[in-house]
């Protein structure tokens, strides 16, 4: 079975069907029912039920009671959908996940996709010349069409770092470190070329957090180290790249009509959700109904919101916003409680429950943190970072009981409940 997810985790990621013409077959569905099929038959499934699952399913239904309430319901039914699947795939994960060293080769194997599919889009941008005219400059897109927008790639990349990061944290040695080297060389030079400022400052905000997780030495030499990288790198970017991710310190560029819609759009986002939460506060005007709402009752653009707080109370209202707050707490809930166990010593700081849940953390802030100029509601992230949140508690736990009951005085607890059992059923 986990080779069935890891390779949907793959057909996901690349989506290699959204570039080959199959005609009317849909690659990823037929593999996608037939892997649901095999965990629905398969013996060896997990109980899913946790307040994690239940969250995760309130926000769908939070969803789906927005579509029907939606402004225009034929834009809401294609993000309830997506989310759907989703969830499914979520529900697939939990299931699978019943030891540590699935969920390594699951994280593994996601970073991997995530290399190759950086490089199948650099090989697109680079050799045939594909990309898009955004902002006064030619951007680097994604090798697919569902997440490949030039900040959705740079997003994407970001948002695997704190995974391999994570590895590298619990576990510093040196092919390990090659591996971390490799990658976020070629995820710095793919996030220039899609020339995505979010996605640079979330790039820098991964390895910040990661810095400051190390101790006093090798917080030193990985500063020292990745400040020699930038320096020499910055040296290669292109002048019309370095000019654009200039701004970000106040400096102004020609960006064009376009470019001046988009940055204001991005500040005036949270402010238009708060308008169309005003309009609708209990449901919202539907997930995906932003750009339309925007639209024809503010008279503005077509544009989306870049902003996630204000596209999740304007696009859900006050019942999605609690269920999303209840399901991005919980995660935190589950990933912090592992950590806790790492620092009392009950995991080995090297255990991939140990790195996992250190990543989902880092993961979490960084979609939380590039949420204020990106509309990343509909990231796979969030789903993917609360059932491997579950899964790692799960192992946690799992190691505290077993603690427990190798111990003498568990045991000697353990034979006395028997006892008393015994006894209690004599007496019946």
């Amino acid at each position: 079975m986990l080779y069935l997810v890891c390779g949907y985790l793959v057909l996901f990621i690349i989506r290699p069907f959204e570039n080959w013409d199959f005609g009317a077959i849909r690659i990823e569905r037929i593999y996608g029912i037939f892997m649901l099929s095999a965990f629905l038959l398969s013996r060896q499934r997990q109980n899913i039920r946790c307040p994690q699952t239940t969250a995760v399913f309130a926000f769908l239904g939070a969803i789906g009671i927005s579509f029907i309430f939606s402004y225009v319901p034929d834009l809401a039914w294609v993000p309830f959908y997506k989310y759907a699947t989703l969830v499914l795939f979520y529900v697939v994960i939990l299931g699978t996940m019943n030891n540590e060293d699935k969920l390594r080769t699951f994280v593994l194997v996601y970073i991997c996709a995530m290399a190759a599919y950086q490089l199948l889009s650099l090989r697109e941008y680079l050799f045939f010349g594909r990309g898009s005219w955004d902002g006064g400059i030619w951007r680097m897109v994604g090798y697919d069409r569902t997440f490949g927008g030039p900040n959705s790639v740079a997003a994407s990349i970001a948002y695997s770092m704190p995974f391999l990061l994570g590895l590298l944290r619990g576990n510093p040695r040196g092919r390990i470190r090659l591996a971390v080297a490799a990658y976020s060389v070629l995820g710095f030079a793919c996030i220039v070329l899609t020339g995505s400022r979010s996605g640079l400052l979330a790039y820098f905000f991964v390895w910040l957090l990661y810095i400051l997780s190390l101790p006093g030495k090798r917080k030193l030499y990985t500063v020292v180290t990745f400040c020699t990288f930038l320096l020499v790198a910055w040296q290669l970017v292109p002048s019309e790249k370095q000019a654009r991710f200039r701004t970000l310190l106040g400096d102004h560029m020609n960006e064009g009509e376009r470019g001046s819609a988009e940055g204001r759009i991005r500040g005036s986002g949270f402010f238009l959700g708060l308008r169309m939460f005003q309009d609708r506060p209990l449901f919202g005007v539907g997930m995906g109904c932003f750009p339309r709402y925007q639209r024809e009752q503010f008279g503005g653009s077509l544009a989306e919101s870049h902003n996630l707080y204000g596209e999740l109370i304007g696009e859900l209202g006050m019942l999605g916003t609690l269920a999303f707050a209840c399901l991005v707490a919980i995660i935190f809930k589950n990933a912090v409680f592992v950590t806790r166990e790492v620092r009392k010593g009950n995991i080995p700081r090297a255990s991939p429950s140990a790195w996992v849940a250190w990543a989902i953390i880092v993961m979490l802030l960084l979609l939380l943190f590039e949420g204020w100029a990106s509309h990343n509601l509909d990231r796979y992230n969030w789903l993917w970072a609360a059932a491997m949140g579950v899964v790692v508690k799960k192992f946690a736990l799992r190691k505290e009981n077993s603690e427990k009951a190798d111990s003498p005085l568990g045991g000697e607890q353990h034979q006395g409940h028997v006892l008393q059992g015994g006894m209690a059923s004599q007496k019946h």
